[in-house]
């Protein structure tokens, strides 16, 4: 794809080159100008498709690789997704004891009926390529944007790497996967528009997409906040410039933006999920994913690392006179604010720093010449090994592979333990608690609690966490009125020693990956 559209007016000033089609002001801006290596190859379509097609196809085959996982959210994403596949989008809680007689709001029913449905056809190699499918297709429209607006693909493949790094921990099976290409869509409407001097109907399109994202996941709140606050700033500089057909069309787009997040079967009640979730501080104080970014955790060293080359190129560039793009800025500035309260907020700012800290280089002038083609086509090559490998090696991968991070054996014999007992109540850690309502699927309505941390009230959700960490002297009371603990060794090796020391549980079953108590006496006798 070309840089310039047709007609476009090509200013020259030294080294530095600025470019302005027929839909962009004829304001020139330093934060424009791309150097004479970047739109020499970066501009030739073939080139682009080339290198794009090669960083996203480098993201999945890594991605792939590392999503032979199943997560505690996987497993609720799947177990969803059957319930809504076999009795429809549901309204009342049924999976839990701890959430008996809530409303259940499943928001994401979309993304997981879908990975159900990918499951059902291709088991859990189709499931773990869907979702780096998702992921992939998210890294490689950032790349793509990137050389369109200028960046030497050599500098988008360095930039994208920084920022999936960033993202790691965030890039498993889960309905978040859904989120990655739909945020890029959206940013790339944004920064195109931004560049047009009047409303184009274009823009309309982010409101089906937020529709769509409201049915598959949460972050479509974030997405509405960044819409609605473009839509606003375009609106106040069309009215100060006199252009009110053009001001109502963005006043219109952004009122009808934050609307979209109740665009599903749960309306304004998804409201109350929200609230639940995000204002939760049971969850903020023991989900590493709520907590703030820290350099003790590894999950946020890439995040720290692509915040200081970001800083680093502004730095860069300012002193070069050139000033980054302000819609990219603010927008970056706004997902760093969000990331810093956040580990989970971390893959939007990557995303959206990856452009900033790009442009702002590219801007600046100079760039790297372009590989021999030997070196490309190696290049090429190795992706296309790494891919099929990949795709082998996750065909090739047994379900057990799959499930290895939870105690499948252990889940079994709770699924044995039921039979035989089906007025049981079973308290599961994290690591078991979603994973034994997919697999076991007659533990549903007999399990405490699932990865759906919203879902219950927020005393009985911090004696949980508090038996699991066993940090209280009354963290044994979760446990009265259950009839069997399923505790997973490789995640909490203490609370399996704590329970064989109690004399009112004894152990049904224990192997290397977890262990079944029951109660000597249970409670439904």
């Amino acid at each position: 794809m070309p840089i310039a559209p047709r007609a476009a007016l090509h200013v020259g000033r030294g080294r530095k080159t600025s470019v302005i089609s027929d839909h962009q002001p004829l304001r020139l801006r330093r934060s424009d100008a791309l150097p004479r290596t970047d739109v020499s190859e970066a501009g030739t379509g073939a080139v682009q498709i080339g290198w794009v097609a090669t960083i996203g196809l480098g993201v999945f085959a890594l991605n792939l690789f590392i999503s032979r996982y199943l997560f505690w959210d996987s497993y609720y994403d799947l177990a969803a997704g059957r319930y809504v596949a076999e009795h429809g989008i549901p309204h009342h809680e049924v999976f839990t004891i701890e959430g008996r007689s809530r409303p259940w709001i499943d928001q994401q029913w979309l993304a997981h009926w879908l990975y159900y449905e990918a499951w059902r056809l291709g088991g859990y190699p189709l499931l773990a390529v869907v979702s780096s499918v998702l992921v992939a297709g998210g890294f490689a429209a950032l790349a793509a944007l990137m050389t369109r607006f200028g960046v030497h693909p050599q500098r988008a493949l360095l930039w994208v790497t920084v920022a999936y790094v960033a993202c790691l921990g965030n890039t498993v099976i889960r309905a978040q996967s859904f989120a990655y290409p739909l945020f890029l869509a959206l940013f790339w409407i944004v920064l195109v528009d931004s560049r047009r001097q009047r409303f184009a109907w274009p823009v309309a399109l982010t409101l089906p997409l937020l529709v769509f994202w409201s049915n598959v996941h949460g972050t479509v709140a974030l997405a509405a906040a960044l819409v609605a606050g473009y839509g606003l700033w375009r609106a106040g500089v069309s009215a100060r410039r006199a252009r009110l057909r053009d001001a109502c069309a963005y006043t219109a787009v952004a009122v009808a933006a934050p609307l979209t997040i109740f665009a599903n079967p749960y309306g304004f009640s998804v409201r109350e999920y929200c609230a639940a979730l995000i204002s939760n501080p049971v969850v903020q104080h023991y989900d590493l994913e709520w907590r703030h970014p820290s350099l003790a955790s590894p999950w946020s060293w890439g995040f720290f690392a692509l915040l200081a080359a970001v800083l680093l190129s502004l730095l860069y560039s300012w002193r070069r006179k050139v000033r980054p793009d302000p819609v990219v800025f603010a927008i970056a500035a706004s997902l760093l604010a969000l990331a810093s309260q956040g580990v989970r907020y971390q893959a939007w700012f990557a995303l959206a720093a990856a452009i900033l800290g790009a442009r702002s280089v590219a801007a600046a002038g100079g760039g790297p010449g372009p590989l021999p083609a030997l070196v490309r086509r190696a290049g090429g090559a190795a992706i296309a090994v790494a891919v099929a490998v990949s795709l082998v090696v996750v065909l090739l991968t047994s379900d057990a592979a799959f499930e290895q991070l939870s105690p499948e054996a252990a889940l079994a014999a709770t699924g044995a333990y039921l039979e035989r007992h089906p007025a049981a109540r079973i308290l599961a850690d994290a690591d078991a608690s979603s994973a034994l309502l997919w697999t076991q699927p007659r533990s549903i309505g007999h399990v405490a609690f699932d990865a759906r941390l919203e879902q219950f009230p927020q005393g009985r959700l911090r004696r949980w966490f508090e038996f699991m960490a066993m940090n209280t002297p009354t963290w044994q009371q979760l446990a009265d009125g259950y009839d069997a603990i399923v505790v997973t060794r490789r995640t909490h090796p203490g609370l399996v020693d704590a329970l064989r020391r109690e004399r009112v549980w004894r152990i049904a079953f224990e192997d290397a990956g977890g262990v079944l108590f029951v109660r000597r006496v249970p409670t439904w006798r």
